[in-house]
């Protein structure tokens, strides 16, 4: 996000966003390499970390000023099982990795740059948080498990940001054909998703057999399905698939 730079005060801030986010293909040239000069002189810590994003932006997209935007913003980087709440008006971009990104219900999202995808400029740079933190929060799992019910060897977590729009579980189902005698060999692992909670159910590794009174579906990696709030939904591990890890993405409980 932006962020307060010695010597610079809000208006400042503000132009010298709008001077990265706005200026033409024309100005871009040379930029890779006067950051690539920048960060062969630049002592490493936060501001080499910030000049290597930029340098990444840059060469991502070429004859495009707006990695100079980077410059501006905090660099954060993110463990796994980690995330990070951020608030509307905050700009925000991601380097590198994978992630899951939640957001709350809109139809707008304005961009300023760093993509192929429509520009919104004008209002992005109207509506941008310049000031403080911005109410952006590191978030990690935490061990309760509101609306699930775990069940076997199945191991599972919470990451709630602490707003109604939306929170993020995750579950992790052993596979039941690698446990050996005495360490629940024949206990099924599964999670059980309460009612009254529509639930986006996401496949991150090995397999997932979704149960409901309407019939099963299986999800392999990547692959996700909407649980309806009006049933009671069981997740299981596929045999032989390995161990099974989901993302379930619902309103806050």
């Amino acid at each position: 996000r932006t962020r307060r730079m010695p010597g610079l005060d809000d208006i400042a801030r503000r132009r010298a966003l709008g001077i990265a986010v706005t200026s033409p293909a024309r100005c871009a040239a040379g930029l890779h390499d006067a950051l690539r000069k920048a960060l062969a002189g630049a002592d490493d810590g936060r501001g080499a970390a910030m000049l290597r994003h930029a340098l990444v932006a840059a060469d991502a997209f070429p004859g495009d000023c707006s990695p100079l935007a980077l410059l501006l913003m905090n660099a954060v980087s993110l463990d796994r099982g980690q995330g990070m709440y951020v608030p509307a008006g905050t700009l925000h971009t991601y380097i590198g990795g994978t992630a899951v990104e939640i957001m709350t219900n809109s139809d707008t999202v304005l961009r300023a740059g760093l993509t192929v995808k429509p520009r919104h400029v004008d209002e992005a740079l109207r509506v941008v948080d310049y000031e403080g933190d911005g109410g952006v929060r590191l978030l990690s799992f935490s061990g309760e498990t509101p609306g699930l019910s775990v069940h076997g060897r199945a191991v599972a977590g919470a990451m709630n940001p602490g707003i109604e729009e939306f929170m993020l579980s995750w579950c992790r189902l052993p596979d039941s054909i690698g446990v050996r005698v005495g360490e629940g060999a024949g206990e099924e692992s599964y999670v059980e998703l309460d009612r009254g909670r529509v639930r986006v159910v996401l496949c991150v590794s090995g397999g997932a057999r979704c149960e409901t009174t309407a019939g099963s579906l299986l999800l392999n990696p990547g692959e996700a399905a909407l649980a309806p709030a009006v049933e009671r939904v069981r997740v299981f591990p596929v045999p032989n698939d390995g161990d099974c890890a989901i993302l379930m993405a619902s309103p806050a409980i």
